[in-house]
């Protein structure tokens, strides 16, 4: 749009609103000001010390400034509903007889924000303020001031919606548990610049009491997105023959506790009466403690392939048209993807003939019984909930195909070698390395962190990954009894795999010889609360132990050996040292096998665990004590050098 047209768009957006008077006017004099900023600097604008003192000169209100910056903050961290953004776009261009284009778009956001400052300043009466000559940005924003460098007008707009979606799928494609490769998002997204739309999701955020991470956030967006772009040819047909804009859309309406992958956003409005049960039954077994985050997560996916797959193959779309033939389908499907299916950022916006092309390609084996199992699990917990309300086939039976793994538990994964562990703690970040970034290269300095620390709890305490990497310094016990311990707990930096994981575990002799409770007083005395501050970064939701990871991934392609092998170690020498597999059950966080151990049995106390310990054979005799060096900017309490700021968000 030229500046002709966008002024007369910015005059059409005022006249449709009006000032919303219902604070006092100095905060409504920071909204607008922060709307301005942002309309004509773009989102990443910020308040610099030389608008700070502009401001107090030109008005002079104390907290004037501090108030701007929070309404800044505010608007960046709520992205504009989906559909109301594309149909108000869709109606900015045709109002002129233009092309809907993704540049029109962009200039259409602008203009709109440049509409709330002046109705904000018109609201700022009492302060006689006028719109401060919104007028004139209009021709900055016109010549393309405050949109990103890739914006382009002549952009159709279903490219530049297929480049949002690109874009938030490839900023935050993986974070999964147990992931062992972190891959360059730089390097990613290299190939896709961001959009304005794309950038004011990314700044945002899951609502509040949403049970969602950041990348399903965005995963969640980019579906809703998909949905309007699929859709787009008709959406634009209809405002051409006069249709009124909705003001209104499906994720609008959705409750605030169900803002976790709501499905219904995924799926089309046929398939809707599936979606809704499934929602329903998530957020009722997560109120209810039976459901945590994780399970939720899981239960969430099943929710989405399964009525995906009705719809596309059979056009099933309620209940009441499901066989068990579609159950056995399902299965059938399940038995034909490729592994990974479902692990990847992009997954969800594939069709399932790409999933079925995609997985003939790579001659995929399927899913394993153990992950079919699972979602027939929780296809049958769904039957279950929908048959109060729904018309349900009674002989539907998911149970019909779960099973048990033929392969059994203790071949499933490779225990290491005596050999390769002793090799392992000979490796440099043991026995001195260069510096705390090349820890598996030969030097003078031994830093005591996590990657020096946590093998050692992985060895002789038979902790699970992030039980370790996740500790909190108040879960080290010393002075309640005769021995130090630790109280493997939920803490407020991490989850627990589930109940039976929160236990005590006596501290193994080693670990305080090589000085892990001088390291945890060190971290208490700096006002440090994790255990392993070097693992957390402000700018990440990943799980800590994918740092961890990936700081020993060296010695690990050198070996051979991961983390998470120790713990396998850790039972199988006890077992081969015949401790009795209940006293390992308590050690290992593993529900008891019967009711008699596992209801009339109290834990192992901890001088019976020292006992039990003393037979894990010590691979770490050749250290020796050491003076306790933190990595420096850990000691500084600075941020970790390899974060992101601009993602950074609270946790």
């Amino acid at each position: 749009m030229n500046k002709s047209q966008l002024l007369k768009y910015l005059h059409d957006c005022l006249a449709k609103g009006r000032p919303q008077i219902t604070r006092d006017g100095l905060l409504d004099l920071a909204e607008g000001l922060a709307s301005r900023a942002l309309a004509t600097r773009g989102l990443a604008a910020e308040l610099s010390k030389g608008d700070r003192t502009g401001l107090d000169r030109q008005w002079g209100q104390p907290g004037l400034a501090d108030d701007v910056a929070r309404a800044m903050a505010q608007a960046k961290r709520h992205p504009p509903d989906l559909e109301t953004f594309i149909d108000q776009s869709i109606t900015a261009s045709l109002s002129f007889d233009n092309e809907p284009t993704g540049g029109d778009a962009e200039q259409a956001a602008k203009v709109r924000l440049l509409a709330a400052a002046s109705l904000a300043f018109q609201a700022a009466k009492n302060l006689s303020v006028s719109d401060l000559g919104v007028d004139q940005f209009v021709a900055e924003i016109g010549s393309g001031q405050g949109l990103p460098d890739s914006a382009d007008s002549r952009e159709p707009l279903t490219s530049w919606l297929e480049r949002t979606i690109k874009y938030l799928l490839d900023y935050n494609p993986y974070a999964h548990e147990g992931r062992e490769d972190l891959l360059e998002l730089d390097s990613i997204l290299d190939d896709v610049q961001p959009t304005l739309l794309a950038d004011w999701i990314r700044r945002g955020g899951p609502r509040a009491g949403s049970a969602e991470t950041d990348h399903e956030y965005l995963e969640r967006q980019a579906e809703v997105l998909r949905q309007i772009t699929d859709d787009l040819p008709e959406r634009i047909e209809a405002f051409r023959q006069g249709a009124e804009p909705r003001t209104s859309s499906k994720q609008a309406e959705v409750p605030l506790v169900a803002t976790s992958t709501p499905v219904a956003e995924m799926l089309s409005a046929k398939s809707a009466s599936i979606a809704a049960v499934a929602e329903k039954l998530v957020i009722k077994q997560q109120q209810r403690k039976k459901w945590d985050e994780k399970t939720a997560k899981q239960a969430r996916w099943t929710y989405f392939i399964f009525p995906k797959l009705m719809l596309d193959e059979h056009g099933i779309t309620t209940f009441s048209e499901l066989r068990q033939s579609h159950v056995e389908h399902f299965d059938d499907f399940l038995l034909a993807i490729y592994p990974s299916f479902g692990r990847g950022g992009r997954d969800r916006s594939k069709s399932i003939a790409e999933v079925r092309a995609l997985s003939k390609s790579k001659a995929a084996a399927g899913l394993n019984i153990v992950t079919r199992s699972r979602h027939m699990r929780f296809l049958s917990a769904l039957f279950e909930a929908a048959r109060a309300s729904e018309d349900l086939d009674p002989r539907l039976n998911p149970a019909a195909y779960t099973g048990k793994s033929p392969v059994r538990p203790r071949d499933e994964r490779a225990t290491p070698k005596s050999d390769t562990m002793e090799i392992f703690f000979h490796a440099p970040v043991f026995v001195g390395c260069k510096s705390f970034e090349k820890l598996d290269e030969p030097g003078p300095h031994v830093f005591h962190r996590a990657a020096y620390f946590a093998p050692m709890l992985a060895h002789y305490q038979g902790m699970r990954r992030e039980e370790y990497c996740g500790l909190d310094v108040e879960d080290i016990i010393v002075g309640n009894g005769n021995h130090p311990y630790i109280h493997v707990c939920f803490n407020q930096f991490r989850r627990l795999k589930n109940a039976q994981s929160v236990r005590n575990l006596s501290l193994h002799p080693e670990l305080i010889r090589l000085g892990f409770l001088d390291y945890i007083e060190r971290l208490r005395a700096l006002g440090i609360e994790r255990a392993f501050p070097d693992l957390y970064s402000p700018s990440s939701r990943s799980p800590l132990g994918d740092r961890l990871y990936d700081e020993l991934d060296p010695i690990r392609k050198r070996l051979g050996i991961t983390l998470h092998q120790f713990r396998h170690f850790f039972n199988n020498e006890l077992k081969q040292k015949r401790v009795s597999h209940e006293f390992r059950e308590d050690m290992m966080g593993h529900r008891g096998r019967s009711e008699t151990t596992e209801r009339y049995c109290d834990p192992v106390m901890i001088e019976l665990q020292r006992e039990d310990l003393a037979k894990i054979e010590v691979r770490t005799g050749h250290l020796q004590p050491r003076p306790i060096q933190l990595i420096p900017w850990v000691e500084a309490k600075l941020t970790p050098p390899w974060a992101r700021p601009d993602r950074a968000k609270p946790r």
